[in-house]
């Protein structure tokens, strides 16, 4: 897939990612190449978000990340490390704990969310990208992620659906950092 045919498809008003979270990263990584031909899989391991709220509240976690593409929607596969916040732990092996979906005006969109009854579930920034789930699990059965447009998220997606256009099987796990 071309990055312009990408940039179409990922950024206009559909989900461009689900995510899964699990018990062992690196298992479920193996497990989505060998079962269904995912991959390469980028992986960001032991990340820890600072400055972000938990339900309103100062939260702090750490987790490891892995994304790669599969057609048109982003697969991300999440291992909470620690006890902090259950942002993630409490989904563990549960279905889709997100979809995710860029947006060019985040806190407009929240806004939006909140209009209709849906909570802030956690928000917060990854480097400059900021986020928000918001809570509408009781409507679609997960969460739904919004995150804001721009250079750095756009280079962090391109980079998975490059890599996936074409890809061989070779070097099914990849270092996130390494690319960007």
């Amino acid at each position: 897939m071309s990055s312009g045919v990408f940039a179409v498809a990922l950024f206009g008003s559909a989900f461009f990612q689900a995510a899964w979270v699990v018990k062992d990263i690196h298992a479920a990584m193996e497990q989505w190449t060998r079962n269904h031909g995912v991959g390469p899989f980028f992986l960001a391991p032991n990340l820890s978000l600072k400055g972000t709220r938990y339900r309103g509240q100062p939260a702090s976690f750490t987790f490891s990340g892995a994304m790669a593409q599969a057609g048109d929607i982003q697969i991300e596969l999440i291992e909470q490390h620690d006890d902090g916040p259950p942002v993630y732990r409490d989904r563990v092996n549960q279905g889709v704990h997100h979809l995710g979906v860029i947006t060019k005006d985040l806190d407009k969109d929240v806004e939006s969310y909140q209009s209709k009854g849906f909570s802030v579930f956690v928000n917060g920034s990854f480097g400059d990208v900021r986020f928000a789930y918001m809570d509408t699990r009781p409507a679609i059965g997960c969460l739904t992620e919004l995150v804001q447009d721009g250079d750095s998220i756009r280079r962090m997606c391109a980079v998975g659906a490059n890599a996936a256009a074409g890809w061989n099987g070779d070097r099914p796990v990849r270092l996130l950092a390494d690319y960007l």
